[in-house]
């Protein structure tokens, strides 16, 4: 072979390194090492042959920047982390919100987008769609081709020269439902950074999403294959909750179930109570504002949405994209000691604990901006009694009479006992009591009510009249029948001129009114009175309904009595 001209070749090397490394120089000269010609060739024939080469040359080029940088980067992530630990990284709250975004906008997508519009768009099959910019990269856990969101940051390029503010071991792990919009989430998960007091650089969350290779997802989906059995799934979800340690469940409960719907959240929940990890319930951001607003209307109550989430969830209504999915986990979740009533208490209490910890959080920073003229006492009072009747009804009554008494407080300091807010307050203070097994306070307490009712309203007004509801069930309590069956008659005649015969209410009387009668003996009465009460509340709630199932029960007891 020839050699070409040394001037010519590095001319032309010249041009094709003018930025390159010495590491890319080496490598150049490799390539241009095994080129030969078997015949001289004319300047004019090597100009002509200089674009394509140059071409030929930067491809090459191009190709051993993106390996080395790989390499490197796979030595880097072998330092710093375990193989084990590559599939617990996660992406730090501060890219999310600065540069995760910005790929969201980039495939054509709002800000309302949601991660499932991620998963099925269209935007994802063009050259530059969002599961497109991860398929070039190798992935570090099985060392093919298409890897995770968060390893094509690790393999990508940042404007930020320090690596940790964009990807870390994951230091929490999200719960989320994939109906929730993407910006609502990352917002949500970078106040959660404030008011922990995280630093968002630092704080490293683990997002289905984008931890989990999108491309074998893919082609599971693709291939129709299955599941892992639920000892299988169980492990995996063992490792990645323990190994994370900190589950952030994202809830809704105001407007829909959200996580508590679904039933992979409702397991990663149970994994992580299971094996001793820290969980720490936070409410979607644009759903607390839904949230406060409940309670300044005194919307807080049994029949609403919040309790219907709060108190009633069960993994079998739960849904799940995937039925296969669904099927796997109740398997695991039913052959658990307990079963599915053990799994559902415990989601129960968790969320319980949730809400009375939002709630009291709400008292103490109302009560900040009281301190501070921002809030009026007034104001604060009314709250305070809104939110002792959501205590009483969870079932934490020393914290509901605590917030009562608070109320009760404020409210004669500002207005003196006539007026209906303190009565009003000082009624459900009574209530609470009565729960508390303190019922001679409570009935001392409702004769001092009623009396300012009688004189603020008048005998046959609906406060007035629930008070002396109310006093004719503590007094059967107190075994003062002959009393309460002449309070009961009495109300009972007001209610069904306020209210009518099939008001709930008016049953809630007749009910009162029947404990009397039995308790004098008069069962035949009593049973009849009973029945009057059921009537009603199967026809406005239906059959499963509290107080008609208790209702049932006194019924069947009299009739076994009055058979003997």
């Amino acid at each position: 072979g020839v050699s070409i001209s040394i001037l010519g070749v590095g001319g032309i090397c010249v041009n094709g390194i003018k930025h390159l490394s010495i590491l890319h120089c080496f490598l150049l000269l490799k390539f241009v090492s095994i080129v030969s010609w078997r015949v001289y060739l004319s300047c004019t024939e090597l100009e002509d042959m200089q674009g394509e080469l140059d071409t030929v040359i930067e491809e090459v080029m191009e190709r051993k920047r993106k390996k080395v940088l790989q390499d490197l980067h796979t030595c880097k992530l072998k330092s710093l982390y375990e193989k084990a630990d590559l599939d617990l990284l996660g992406v730090s709250v501060h890219h999310l919100l600065l540069y995760f975004m910005k790929e969201v906008h980039r495939v054509g997508l709002t800000e309302n987008s949601k991660f499932e519009d991620l998963a099925h768009s269209e935007n994802l099959l063009e050259s530059d769609g969002f599961r497109q910019k991860c398929a070039n990269i190798t992935c570090p856990i099985d060392g093919r081709s298409g890897a995770s969101y968060v390893h094509s940051i690790v393999f990508g390029e940042n404007d930020d020269e320090n690596d940790k503010d964009h990807y870390g071991k994951a230091t929490v792990m999200l719960s989320y439902s994939c109906h929730y919009p993407i910006r609502d989430i990352v917002l949500t998960l970078t106040d959660f950074c404030k008011l922990s007091g995280l630093d968002p650089k630092r704080t490293y969350v683990w997002i289905y999403f984008l931890c989990v290779n999108q491309h074998r997802v893919l082609e599971i989906e693709e291939c129709g294959k299955n599941m892992p059995p639920p000892h299988t799934l169980e492990v995996i979800y063992r490792r990645r909750v323990k190994g994370i340690g900190h589950l952030l469940p994202m809830m809704s409960p105001c407007r829909d179930s959200g996580c508590l719907g679904r039933t992979w959240c409702l397991f990663e929940i149970i994994m992580a109570k299971k094996y001793g990890c820290q969980i720490t319930m936070i409410m979607l951001g644009s759903h607390k504002h839904d949230f406060l607003q409940m309670f300044e209307a005194g919307k807080m109550d049994r029949s609403s949405r919040f309790f219907e989430v709060l108190l009633n969830t069960r993994v079998q209504d739960a849904k799940s994209c995937d039925e296969s999915d669904r099927v796997i986990i109740m398997k695991v979740i039913e052959d658990m000691p307990g079963g599915y009533t053990t799994f559902n208490a415990q989601v129960n209490e968790l969320v319980r604990s949730w809400a009375i910890d939002i709630i009291k959080n709400e008292v103490n920073t109302r009560r900040d901006l009281v301190s501070s003229g921002a809030l009026s006492q007034d104001h604060f009072a009314s709250f305070l009694s809104r939110v002792g009747n959501v205590l009483k009804e969870v079932g934490e009554t020393r914290d509901a009479l605590q917030m009562h008494k608070e109320s009760v407080t404020i409210f004669e300091s500002l207005h003196g006992r006539n007026r209906m807010d303190t009565t009003k307050s000082m009624n459900n203070m009574a209530c609470v009591m009565y729960q508390l097994d303190q019922k001679e306070e409570a009935l001392q307490l409702y004769g001092k009510i009623l009396t300012l009712q009688k004189s603020l309203f008048g005998k046959n007004h609906v406060s007035t009249v629930m008070t002396m509801s109310n006093m004719a069930g503590v007094m059967n309590e107190l075994g003062q029948n002959v009393e309460a069956l002449r309070l009961c008659r009495e109300v009972l005649r007001i209610k069904e001129s306020l209210f009518g015969k099939k008001h709930v209410s008016t049953a809630h009387t007749m009910f009162t009114m029947a404990n009397s009668l039995y308790a004098h003996n008069r069962r035949q009465k009593a049973l009849e009175t009973y029945k009057e009460a059921l009537s009603v509340y199967e026809t406005m709630f239906g059959p499963e309904y509290r107080w008609a199932v208790k209702a049932k029960r006194r019924i069947s007891t009299i009739t076994k009595e009055l058979k003997k």
